[in-house]
């Protein structure tokens, strides 16, 4: 038995075995993932050529299964959907490594030149929504429950703002409740004015044609729509003064920064500098005296550069409360 005994310290001080490398594997075309972006890449170099898609991982039918949504691009100078090589895509996870193309069932094709797409259950039904970002009119198609979807755009008026008469081209999009009222609401973001076959002429020589830089189109506001609990949206970006702030957005960021309550928003921008949008609280005057209702009142821009910090002066500025949402709660403001 002595042997044993001097054997056990020995194992406890030998070195544990080496972790091998991480190492993926390319499965798409085994598991049934086929599928191929069409931009429709035409001579005249037009911008949203180089765009194109996203994609959102979410489980439809709460199997407990992650299914896959892929967004493409359009015909081009249609930018309509005008062949199947240009739909959208949703493939069921089969629970087995392989998928199942199901887009046609589903009802999810979607119509126009996609660009990005947000997931996110707006009703409060338990079934996740899929809103899809366009260079043309936007599309929410809503959860059946039952394996397919609705396409809902026109009751909910989510098909886009317009910018000086147009359909501003969105590229980006996510769901969070800025006012704090149970409700997912609706943030997009805008590129830049563009029409087809009408982009500058870009190229290294007159006789090339190349794409443009975005420095040559004009950037665009961002969009916020409120949530206004009966299956439709308003559109408050000038109540809450997103309307102001110009760029060319792409993607965006949620998170309370300032610790007061309320969801902010970070927006990246192509080739521009990128605005953190913080809520501020609004004071309110009752009876003759001012009360803090910390209610919404509006966003404010602050330019935040590569490896940048807030100024301790702005976090004061801010102020931190917590929003009243349900009495029962017991959660007023502090």
């Amino acid at each position: 038995m002595r042997w044993r005994r001097l054997l056990l310290p020995i194992a406890a001080l030998a070195a544990p075995p080496a972790a091998g490398p991480i190492v993926f594997e390319e499965l798409a075309g085994r598991s049934g993932l086929r599928f191929v972006t069409d931009s429709s890449p035409t001579p005249n170099k037009n911008q949203p050529e180089t765009m194109v898609a996203g994609v959102a991982l979410f489980d439809y039918d709460n199997d407990g299964y992650l299914d896959v949504y892929l967004v493409n691009g359009a015909a081009i100078p249609s930018l309509r959907k005008v062949s199947p090589k240009y739909w959208n895509r949703l493939f069921h996870n089969n629970g087995n490594g392989t998928f199942t193309d199901v887009t046609e069932k589903a009802g999810v094709k979607g119509e126009g030149y996609g660009m990005g797409v947000a997931i996110g259950d707006y009703d409060n039904d338990g079934w996740p929504d899929i809103f899809v970002a366009n260079v043309t009119d936007n599309q929410l198609f809503h959860n059946n429950h039952d394996g397919t979807f609705t396409d809902v755009t026109a009751k909910t008026h989510l098909s886009g703002a317009l910018h000086e008469g147009k359909k501003m081209w969105s590229i980006s999009a996510g769901w969070f409740d800025f006012d704090n009222d149970g409700r997912l609401d609706l943030f997009v973001s805008n590129y830049c004015k563009w029409e087809v076959n009408k982009d500058p002429f870009c190229g290294p020589n007159p006789d090339t044609r190349a794409y443009c830089h975005p420095k040559n189109y004009p950037a665009l506001p961002n969009t916020l729509y409120r949530n206004n609990g009966d299956g439709t949206f308003t559109d408050v970006s000038g109540e809450m003064e997103i309307d102001k702030f110009y760029g060319k957005g792409m993607g965006i960021a949620f998170a309370d920064y300032d610790h007061d309550g309320f969801t902010d928003v970070f927006v990246a921008n192509d080739n521009a500098p990128q605005p953190a949008l913080p809520q501020s609280r609004r004071q309110e005057v009752r009876g003759g005296r001012a009360a803090s209702r910390c209610r919404l009142s509006r966003f404010r821009r602050i330019h935040l550069r590569h490896g940048s910090r807030l100024p301790r002066r702005e976090q004061r500025r801010l102020g931190g409360c917590l929003a009243h949402r349900h009495r029962r709660r017991n959660l007023s403001a502090l």
